[in-house]
């Protein structure tokens, strides 16, 4: 019977991916990676599903990792005007290479979460697809994972909906079958995200002008961090039409805006770029790219640049590009890859 160390929320989704596994004949181990404090209950919950499905469940600490790699970093992105993405940088430097660890000190062949996608083969290597479940595909967020995680990941849920998900919970009586689903950044709660940087950042805030395309001065804003490319509501700038955030300054601390038409572009360039087969293609690749989690893909040419970046060349101009947040490449289901949005042009 081959071991299997299932990451565990105590939500529903993690408790019905472990009743899966028994079902499929796994020898299925619990354990809740604690990265804030915030996580402690996710734990406890954890140990009750586990208590209730007859396994045996740990708790490992990794509130140092977190605040090294995930919440400084974000802290810090914000503050020079980017707009991060935790759960990505989250999957690639914590929650997957510390399961992997937690698997091996416990002699487990494999290790699953409850995500909703999927574990396929192209050309040969191991590739993240896309889940049954497209409205719930978080495929967007792993493609930082290496073929030595892939190769080791089960992902028990890909092949069902949450309408399924949350019967078969009540079906098993399980504690969790009732549970909320998570929200987007699991570390902020009650508060916004803007506040959650200003009580963590040891600079006094950026502050400077909201200015237009042509440099007038429109008002004063209340700090970088407070904004993200693309943003309209909360701006507090009077204006014959809407307008948005076009782009972040944050040596001069200028906030530039600008018109809805103005936010499109057609040439996005990424850095720290991953790709499934260890090394990007030296040749131009087509692929679907998308920007945002909640966005759209559209079709581009991704060409490799030097230092681990690429050029994205869209046929159709793309809303919004965002520094900070991930371009992630797909061909149909298929995850190829992705980086971190570097800068845009028209």
């Amino acid at each position: 019977m081959s071991k299997v160390l299932l990451g565990m929320s105590g939500g529903v989704d993690s408790s019905v991916a472990a009743a899966l596994l028994m079902r499929a004949g796994y020898e299925v181990i619990g354990a809740t990676l604690v990265m804030h404090d915030i996580h402690e209950k996710d734990a406890a919950a954890a140990k009750t599903v586990a208590d209730a499905l007859g396994i045996t469940h740990y708790t490992v600490d990794m509130r140092g990792d977190f605040e090294k790699y995930v919440l400084s970093p974000f802290v810090s992105e914000y503050e020079n005007g980017r707009t991060p993405n935790p759960c990505v940088i989250c999957n690639g430097y914590i929650k997957f290479p510390g399961l992997i660890r937690a698997a091996d000190s416990l002699g487990c062949e494999y290790i699953a979460t409850g995500h909703y996608a999927a574990i396929g083969n192209r050309d040969g290597h191991p590739v993240i697809t896309a889940a049954t479940d497209k409205a719930k595909d978080q495929s967007y967020f792993l493609y930082m994972l290496g073929k030595n995680i892939l190769s080791r990941l089960l992902f028990p849920l890909s092949g069902m909906t949450k309408p399924e998900i949350r019967a078969l919970a009540e079906e098993l009586k399980l504690p969790s079958a009732s549970s909320p689903d998570s929200q987007d950044i699991c570390f902020i709660k009650d508060i916004s995200c803007a506040d959650f940087v200003a009580g963590r950042s040891k600079k006094p805030p950026v502050l400077g002008n909201f200015v237009d395309t042509d440099g007038k001065v429109l008002g004063k804003h209340k700090g970088i961090s407070a904004y993200t490319v693309g943003q309209r509501k909360g701006l507090g700038v009077s204006s014959t039409s809407p307008l948005y955030v076009s782009h972040i300054d944050a040596e001069s601390g200028n906030v530039i805006l600008c018109r809805e038409n103005e936010l499109y572009r057609t040439k996005v360039y990424a850095e720290n770029c991953s790709y499934f087969a260890g090394k990007l293609p030296k040749e131009p690749f087509e692929a679907t790219v998308s920007l945002r989690y909640t966005k759209k893909p559209g079709r581009a040419t991704v060409t490799a640049l030097p230092d681990n970046r690429v050029l994205i060349e869209f046929t159709e101009p793309q809303r919004a590009p965002a520094p900070g947040q991930s371009a992630v490449f797909f061909d149909g289901d298929d995850l190829l890859g992705g980086g971190i949005i570097e800068s845009s042009e028209i």
